[in-house]
């Protein structure tokens, strides 16, 4: 059943005669609060709005969703739509995601409606989800207090798992360890391992027998007003208290020092990246196995990205002279950034840059799989030790490229569509072919007929624009259809591929979908960012108003 009229109110804001509610919204007085910034004079009309504390602004608030309510409460189909949306939203899908291979079995984080909460499971493969058991839920792990996983980490030989667990919606974690095969925890909590400020991160020994992690500082090791910064990194042995872990790097690091940490299970070298807050820029550090530091580069040096491969060379994804990133090989034996050679040049696409996300550089096999984006879609492209090109995968032509992860059967990475749900697939670097996996997520609305096209618009100076056009079958574009287009131009990030529950509602309805890949984001790259951020954002905004 189609109810297009209460999408069109919804939507287009459309107001009908029978759907009206009060004539006009309540007043808003003008009250001009004046500052001088720099000796330039700022007059703003409604700055007194921002005074939560302020009665008047509360009542204000109060009217204001009174007006908005007697409004929507009336919308004819209201219900309807309600109770398909929520048919949408908590339908039962199972959904992988964050996959690691350790001890020959896939860890994966499972979320699957009703639970409110995604939990940790092991199984025998991709191929074999039937086999997946529960390792740690969240939702019962403890009885005194509500809990999510922030991360998790399975040891090498997939016997121990680390996780970091934060109660009550807060971000605050503290480490626990559990035995994968009983579920049964393993010494004593390592608190304060992740926090909003900084997230956190571990990387084990290749024994299994203990790792490194960062941390948030404990009572007297800094001043009160500096507890939720000024992260350090610290090594830790199975079975010992936490108080006899031993310091190993970062109380040189910024004071918004954000820390990811992984290892190499052949030699025992641990990268060390560090983040300056959220700015994009990046130090990175190798600690050797007799258990020196050395800085591989700074934050100036343009390396977003520090990578082992399974034959122990170190890859550096650099943005150096290469706003859309470019590959470098490094001897571990030397690793400094002096040292390093270039492999994979820039290229037309961007190689994405993962910072405590999944890794965008795999060597496998013999093969080096870079993920890259391509204004929207991205795609995993296929190199040789040498850095010579051989392929890529077969995915869609729009589509977006998730989590790659080695195992011993090949690499598996997620795909996503805007009419397909998230489903692993395996590239075998020895054939070079690429087929499914069982792991994927059943679709809660089928989006097959819908026609995904791609197209540009030509922003106010001669940009070309990517806009994705979701158009809902038996739909012909004559310019008078409902439609929707969304888009955001900040902090370099990519909109990417991916299904939505929420708007399989609207695209059932006859609503044609389109999202802009508008500058200020991240789809073409460093320069694609810088064009659309400071003194260029006026930039962001053209754009959208070109792909309207």
């Amino acid at each position: 059943m189609r109810y297009a009229p209460a999408l069109l109110a919804v939507i287009a804001a459309c107001a009908a005669p029978a759907l009206a509610g009060p004539s006009a919204p309540p007043e808003t007085p003008v009250r001009p609060v004046t500052d001088t910034y720099h000796g330039v004079t700022v007059t703003d009309p409604y700055r007194w709005l921002e005074d939560w504390s302020d009665p008047a602004v509360k009542a204000w608030s109060d009217a204001q969703n009174e007006y908005a309510r007697a409004y929507l409460d009336k919308l004819p189909h209201r219900d309807e739509i309600r109770r398909r949306l929520t048919a949408l939203l908590s339908a039962p899908v199972t959904r992988w995601s964050d996959l690691h291979e350790a001890g020959g079995r896939l860890f994966a984080r499972v979320n699957k409606p009703p639970k409110q909460q995604p939990y940790i499971a092991v199984m025998d493969s991709a191929d074999a989800p039937g086999t997946a058991r529960t390792v740690l839920d969240p939702e019962t792990f403890d009885a005194a207090g509500s809990f999510s996983i922030d991360w998790y980490a399975p040891s090498p030989d997939g016997s121990l798992v680390a996780a970091s667990l934060s109660r009550g919606g807060s971000e605050s974690g503290d480490l626990y360890i559990i035995e994968t095969d009983t579920g049964r925890r393993v010494g004593d909590v390592i608190e304060r391992v992740n926090g909003g400020t900084a997230g956190g991160s571990l990387a084990w020994f290749p024994d299994g027998s203990g790792f490194y992690y960062a941390r948030y500082p404990r009572a007297g090791e800094r001043p009160e007003k500096d507890m939720l910064f000024y992260v350090d990194v610290y090594k830790h042995t199975i079975g010992s208290p936490p108080e006899d872990d031993t310091y190993e790097i970062g109380r040189d690091f910024p004071k918004i020092g954000e820390i990811e940490l992984k290892t190499d299970n052949k030699t025992g070298r641990v990268i060390c990246t560090v983040q300056d807050g959220d700015g994009g820029e990046f130090a990175h550090f190798v600690r050797r196995p007799g258990g020196r530091w050395d800085r591989v580069c700074g934050f100036k040096d343009g390396v977003t990205e520090a990578y082992f491969g399974e034959s122990g060379a170190i890859y550096l994804i650099s943005n150096a002279d290469a706003p859309r990133g470019k590959v470098l090989r490094l001897d571990p034996e030397q690793p400094a950034l002096e040292n390093a050679r270039l492999l994979i040049p820039e290229s037309d696409g961007t190689i994405v840059s993962n910072f405590w996300g999944p890794q965008s550089l795999v060597e496998a096999g013999g093969r080096i799989l870079v993920q890259y984006q391509v204004g929207g879609p991205s795609e995993i492209r296929i190199y040789d030790l040498e850095g010579n090109p051989i392929g890529k995968p077969e995915t869609p032509p729009v589509s977006a490229v998730g989590q790659m992860t080695p195992t011993k059967a090949g690499v598996l990475f997620s795909l996503s569509t805007y009419t397909r749900p998230t489903s692993w697939m395996r590239y075998d670097p020895e054939s070079g072919e690429t087929a499914p996996t069982a792991l994927h997520a059943d679709a809660p609305a089928d989006l097959t007929g819908v026609t995904v096209l791609r197209e540009y618009a030509t922003s106010k100076d001669g940009t070309k624009i990517p806009v994705n056009i979701m158009v809902p079958p038996g739909v012909t574009r004559t310019g008078d259809n409902p439609c929707i287009l969304s888009g955001y131009g900040g902090y370099g990030i990519s909109l990417t591929p991916y299904y939505s529950a929420a708007r399989a509602d609207l695209l059932e309805q006859g609503v044609i979908y389109a999202i802009a890949n508008i500058r200020g984001g991240g789809e073409y790259g460093e320069a694609w960012h810088r064009a659309g951020n400071l003194t260029n954002k006026q930039n962001v905004f053209d754009d959208f108003q070109a792909a309207a």
